[in-house]
């Protein structure tokens, strides 16, 4: 007994440990930019300025812009620190299901193992944004769902772990109320049906209340964001292709096929040369669950009702989040189904743990799974194909032209110039401009271009790169540098 409970803690341990190291110091992207402009703001006033002045989706992201803008004072404004807030996000998760001693300890076990391989979080954790947050509000909502008693019946700290990831996931993003509200609807549907409502919120009465002081302000928020012109990017309804992408990097894929980059380029086409890898990556999963399927659970690991009723609920909110997409043009991406994560891998541990004593086989098609993970991981964090927008050697280029009194055109997200430190003298931004708008600009001796189809939509800027003979004189992930001279290149920095 005694080595048993040590190898459990020590699983817990290397696991913990794993998830630390899908954190990099790794330039800042677009949307990560946007969110450390705020953070790196010296006082409240200066935040809350800054947070409801930029109408966007980060507007909906109430409780992590202020918990990000917390931890900057305490750890600095660096790629890495600024990230290291989700580590303890995602450590807080799988501990509170590692200590989840209702649950039997190789499920436990087997959750941590799915959670520290797996490429969806590993992806996400590398970045400055809620989805770590969301991870671990959808675990609380998760275990506060009880698995085996009725709900009238549940432990008392069930409810109160259930509100606390409710109003957690809610106060993380807008789109996080999609993912909270099919949770809710099992929870009264639980009460109703059992004829115990007056005895429930008797019992829960704290905890009802607690959640309504912080809910119903946070939809008075949510309505004034809405009505103040904050949305998320309108860059197409969800399709078959966007939610094939979606389901292809939910399940995994990430690493072992191409960059967001190249498929943002190329799209389908980006995909062939990697078939065989994504192939040989889905096959494990495919076995397990065959195995799975192939004879009916026993009695082992929670009871079949709950993991149903927790897949119908993340189920729900990811056909809440496509309904949305649909209807306001919002592009639906895989990261807004993070909270849709925790069941997943519940339902991966439950299934492995159900069939851990079948035979060798099953064994073996699990421990295939989390080597592909860790594998996808792995690449993911570490490979040079996976770079996001380097937006730091850019401001680097476009710093050393400007202090050399250059004419420089930005073509690119602008919140990286006061995040990276870009003097504004010499400095024109540019957002799909029009030829006329370009022919009052000053000429350029360099042009930083970014995404052309977001930044150049119209194609303006690249006529005039043609029209004017600029070189181009280095590229980088999602950058392209134009200079008069090409036999005067810069180094692109780090």
């Amino acid at each position: 007994m005694r080595t048993r409970r040590l190898s459990f803690a020590l699983g817990i341990v290397a696991c913990l440990a794993a998830l630390a190291l899908w954190v990099s110091g790794r330039s800042f992207w677009i949307d990560e930019c946007n969110a450390a402009v705020k953070a790196i703001q010296p006082d409240l006033r200066s935040f809350w300025s800054t947070f409801s002045g930029m109408k966007g989706s980060d507007f909906q992201l109430p409780l992590y812009m202020l918990l990000l803008w917390c931890w900057e004072k305490l750890v600095g404004h660096g790629e890495f620190a600024l990230r290291s807030l989700n580590i303890l996000f995602v450590w807080a998760a799988m501990l509170l299901v590692a200590l989840r001693t209702s649950l039997p300890r190789r499920f436990r076990l087997f959750w941590c193992l799915l959670a520290a391989g797996s490429p969806m979080l590993a992806a996400y954790m590398d970045e400055a944004r809620p989805y770590a947050l969301q991870f671990l509000a959808a675990t609380l909502v998760l275990l506060g769902m009880s698995p085996e008693e009725r709900v009238e019946d549940a432990e008392k700290w069930r409810i109160p772990l259930f509100a606390s990831g409710v109003v957690l996931l809610c106060a993380s993003s807008l789109t996080g109320v999609l993912f909270a509200f099919g949770p809710c609807l099992w929870l009264c549907v639980a009460i109703v049906r059992n004829r115990k409502l007056v005895p429930f919120v008797r019992e829960h009465s704290v905890s009802i209340v607690l959640s309504l002081v912080f809910l119903v302000p946070l939809a008075l928020f949510y309505l004034h964001t809405l009505f103040s012109g904050s949305r998320a990017s309108g860059m197409g309804s969800p399709n078959g292709k966007t939610l094939a992408f979606c389901l292809y990097e939910f399940i995994g894929c990430m690493g072992i096929g191409p960059s967001r980059l190249a498929l943002r380029r190329d799209a389908v086409a980006a995909v062939r040369p990697f078939l065989p890898a994504i192939i040989a990556f889905c096959l494990p999963m495919a076995f397990f669950l065959l195995s799975f399927l192939s004879k009916r659970n026993g009695d082992k690991g929670p009871k079949v009702r709950f993991p149903a009723v927790s897949m119908f609920c993340a189920v729900l909110g990811i056909l809440a989040m496509v309904m949305v997409g649909w209807t306001t043009g919002m592009r639906v991406l895989a990261r807004h189904w993070m909270p849709a994560l925790p069941v997943f891998l519940f339902i991966f541990a439950w299934i492995a743990d159900s069939t851990w004593s079948r035979s060798s086989w099953n064994r073996i098609f699990f421990v295939m799974v989390l080597a592909a993970w860790a594998c996808s991981s792995a690449i993911l964090r570490f490979s040079v194909r996976h770079a996001k927008d380097d937006y730091r050697t850019a401001a680097a280029i476009a710093r050393s032209h400007l202090q050399q009194g250059k004419i420089v055109w930005w073509a690119a997200d602008g919140a990286a110039l006061g995040v990276y430190g870009v003097p504004s003298e010499g400095l024109v931004k540019l957002m799909n401009p029009s030829e006329a708008a370009l022919g009052m600009t000053p000429d350029p001796d360099v042009v930083i271009l970014s995404k052309p189809d977001v930044y150049d939509a119209g194609g303006t800027v690249k006529k005039y790169l043609l029209d004017a003979n600029l070189k181009e004189t280095a590229s980088f992930p999602a950058f392209h540098v134009f200079e008069k001279k090409s036999d005067k290149n810069h180094p692109v920095g780090e």
